[in-house]
Formats: C-alpha cells, sequence, structure tokens
C-alpha cells in the first residue's frame, strides 16, 4: 500500500501543477483503481474516489479514451463488490456498459472497450441467473460485444475467455431450464 499511496501524492502534485489536464487526473484514477483492487474491494470509498478522478479527467478531455475505459472498469468493479455484499449491483452495472458506449461513440471498434462492456454485459447477465432471472439478453448482448472485439482484435484474450464464459453459462441456463422444465420457469422472473 505504501508505494501506491505515495504515487496517489504525486499524482495529486501533477494535479495541483496542472489542474486543467487530464493526465493527472488519469494518473491518480489509475492508482486509486489498484489501491481498491489490492484491498479486494474491501473500500468503496477508494473505488469511488478513482471513479471521481476519471470523471473530472474526461471533463478536461472528454474524447480521453484512457478515462473512459478506466472509469468503465471501476463501475464493473464497484458492481461486483456490490453483488458480493448481498447490495443490487444493478446501477453499477449499467453506469459501466453507459461508460463503455460512450467511449464506443468516440472510438469505434476499440477492441479493449468492446471487451470491458461484453464482460460487464455477461458478468450482469450472471448475476441475474443467479438471482433467478433471465439472463439471455445480457448473455446476446454480452456475446456480441465480444465477438466484435475479437473480430476487431485476435489476440485480445481477455474477450476470447469472456466469450467462453458466455458461452458456458448460457448453456448452463438453458439445460436448467429444459431439464426443469415448467417448474424452473415458473420460478424464473423476467
Amino acid at each position: 500500500d505504501s508505494l501506491l499511496e505515495e504515487a496517489e501524492r504525486d499524482m495529486t502534485a501533477a494535479i495541483d501543477a496542472a489542474p486543467d489536464r487530464a493526465e493527472g487526473w488519469l494518473g491518480r484514477g489509475m492508482v486509486r483503481q489498484y489501491l481498491a483492487m489490492q484491498r479486494k474491494l474491501r473500500d468503496l470509498d477508494v473505488l469511488g474516489r478513482a471513479i471521481d478522478d476519471f470523471t473530472q479527467g474526461l471533463k478536461r478531455n472528454p474524447a480521453d479514451g484512457h478515462c473512459w475505459l478506466n472509469r468503465a472498469i471501476c463501475r464493473a468493479l464497484e458492481a461486483k463488490a456490490r453483488r458480493d455484499r448481498g447490495e443490487d449491483p444493478v446501477a453499477s452495472y449499467q453506469a459501466s456498459i453507459d461508460d463503455a458506449t460512450e467511449a464506443l461513440n468516440r472510438r469505434p471498434g476499440d477492441s479493449a472497450l468492446l471487451g470491458v462492456r461484453g464482460d460487464t454485459r455477461f458478468q450482469w447477465g450472471h448475476w441475474r441467473a443467479l438471482q433467478k432471472l433471465d439472463p439471455m439478453a445480457h448473455y446476446a448482448a454480452a456475446e456480441k460485444d465480444l465477438d466484435e472485439a475479437v473480430r476487431i482484435d485476435a489476440s485480445n484474450s481477455q474477450a476470447w475467455k469472456s466469450r467462453g464464459f458466455v458461452n458456458y453459462w448460457r448453456g448452463s441456463w438453458r439445460l436448467k431450464v429444459l431439464n426443469a422444465g415448467a417448474a424452473v420457469l415458473d420460478d424464473i422472473r423476467a
């Protein structure tokens, strides 16, 4: 933690020296993102401060793809932390998807952004399945993003992995519905 906290102080000094530049905000946001991950997402306040830093960076440079990407990732991490705590992650999933979509409007065809959005859609679908809610629309949207991500960049291993999980869990859901028949269908809420 101490080196990351030192890096956070340095990035704050960069912001103080040039508050109108996005780079310092991006840098401090990334340090805070890593701090939150190092703390196993137990500290949502640090993650929230990272999101705030990326937001400040975007106010200074709305075209900064790194700020969009990292804010989308932080919001997906926030959704995971909320899910793991038994809290409702829906707003965080939606915010992550919205950020990735806005970034893709500014940077069409970015494989990494498509991968983040696809993975977030998958994670949201998986959460829905665990809640006995139909995940299929989320899985289909995830697969579309991930297909495009690997079409654009066949070396995007994260997108390949996420696409594999989408196919696995979608198949698992279909088998569950087929094997359980009407009983599970009555239990599933759209």
